[in-house]
């Protein structure tokens, strides 16, 4: 018992480090070149024209304006319910009513917290729900119509019965529905329009969560748990899929487009994902907690974030990272092979290590990303990075850890750089002061 305590504590720990790590995705402007200037190498005279167009936001968005007036509901206990004059008394049978009906042309943002009564919430329009730290009660969550904010409902530590149930959630980017370490939520015959589900949890919480018979742009949302043995096919219909506790997966030739995160992998093993089409997403691909996962051959594009990587062993082979927001974010992640992938055109970075040790990056060609080509960062040691082209990035690489090896010992090579200026050393800029003891220029190659 105490050992299960234990182990349900280390992963809330790390459930609170990746929420730290995304805020710092969607919100940081850390990785602007300007930001890192350093003179040593600042020879890029054979860039030219980008081939690359950029990230290009083209999701629909509604104007909030144009849905009437906010009106607020906003409980953070159940003393402040009765400013609100709800109709029922909070029991199961007599529950709180929030109906829409009631509020004529106006949008309601209902923040709710801290209570234990039972309430329901249907027919609003416009609506933004945000229930946390809900320990008893319970929720009924229906026919109601999202369409404004970054997300349409979100669920923090709610453990009480929530059941959401035949709403329609769009345009919500950051996820229509997010499900954060909660547990005992249904979540059933919803239709989403660009958006879709987000859910991040530890194993315990999975065994109460229900979420099927979900759309997202007239396709399917999968959603697998403890599952085995999966094979996925573009021939499935599938808009959005979420793999939770699964073995031996293989999603192959899928084509994913306009949802907020295309696929979801946690606490699983030996998860393969081939020749896939990844495009319009808050996040291309979110894998965490996983091992033995291998991409492979996919092309991942127009994403706010191309993939978020948290996994002991992963391959990332010939695949194309172009023209998102930000390249790859790989995080509390160890023995990864990345090999002979193109990252290119993102407005941010290509490449990202934070606290990421003893990974191989080698034949990749990171080129034309704005900011930083590859950035290595909080206690990323340990990794090994050579024979990849660096080609006209805001600022090619940047390594603020220590122990990372910039050439391969075994061959005496290093890696092509644009901004190589003909001497015998490449400087990393950064405050590890590494080096590349044989680098080349990329004039050689373009």
């Amino acid at each position: 018992m105490v050992a299960a305590i234990k182990r349900t504590t280390i992963l809330i720990s790390s459930i609170l480090v990746t929420s730290v790590i995304v805020y710092l995705i969607i919100t940081s402007d850390f990785n602007n070149p300007n930001n890192n200037t350093n003179p040593i190498n600042d020879c890029q005279s054979n860039c030219f024209y980008s081939p690359y167009e950029g990230y290009q936001h083209n999701i629909e968005e509604y104007n909030d304006e144009e849905l009437g007036p906010l009106v607020e509901i906003n409980i953070q206990s159940s003393e402040d319910i009765p400013k609100y004059e709800l109709t029922g008394n909070g029991s199961e049978y007599n529950p709180f009513l929030i109906d829409g009906n009631y509020y004529d042309n106006v949008r309601l943002l209902i923040k709710i917290s801290n209570t234990g009564e039972n309430f329901v919430i249907q027919n609003c329009y416009g609506v933004c729900i945000f229930l946390s730290d809900i320990k008893e009660g319970g929720f009924v969550i229906r026919e109601n119509e999202f369409c404004c904010g970054s997300s349409g409902i979100s669920l923090r530590s709610v453990f009480a019965s929530t059941n959401i149930t035949n709403n329609i959630f769009r345009c919500a980017s950051a996820g229509g529905a997010s499900i954060i370490y909660s547990k005992n939520t249904i979540l059933m015959n919803n239709q989403f329009y660009n958006s879709g589900i987000y859910l991040i949890t530890i194993p315990l919480y999975l065994n109460t969560t229900i979420i099927k018979d979900n759309f997202i742009n007239e396709r399917k949302i999968g959603f697998f748990h403890k599952e085995d043995n999966l094979e996925i096919t573009e021939e499935h219909g599938y808009g959005q899929l979420i793999f939770a506790e699964c073995k031996n997966i293989l999603v192959s030739d899928v084509s994913i487009k306009d949802t907020s995160y295309g696929i979801i992998c946690l606490s699983s093993n030996n998860v393969t994902i081939k020749g896939c089409s990844i495009s319009g997403c808050y996040f291309g691909l979110f894998i965490q907690h996983c091992s033995l996962v291998k991409i492979e051959n996919n092309e991942i594009f127009q994403n706010r974030l191309a993939m978020y990587f948290m996994v002991s062993s992963g391959t990332f082979t010939n695949n194309y990272f172009f023209n998102n927001l930000y390249g790859i974010d790989i995080s509390h992640s160890s023995s990864c092979l990345i090999v002979e992938n193109k990252i290119g055109g993102n407005n941010q970075w290509g490449i990202s290590l934070w606290d990421a040790c003893n990974n191989q990056i080698i034949n990749n060609t990171i080129e034309y990303n704005d900011g930083l080509g590859l950035d290595l960062r909080c206690n990323s040691e340990g990794n090994s990075i050579h024979h990849n082209i660096f080609h006209c990035n805001g600022r090619n690489a940047k390594d603020d850890c220590a122990n990372n090896t910039w050439f391969d010992t075994s061959t005496s090579q290093g890696n092509w750089w644009s901004d190589y200026c003909g001497k015998k050393e490449f400087v990393i800029i950064g405050t590890a002061e590494a080096v590349d003891s044989y680098p080349k220029s990329t004039e050689e190659l373009y």
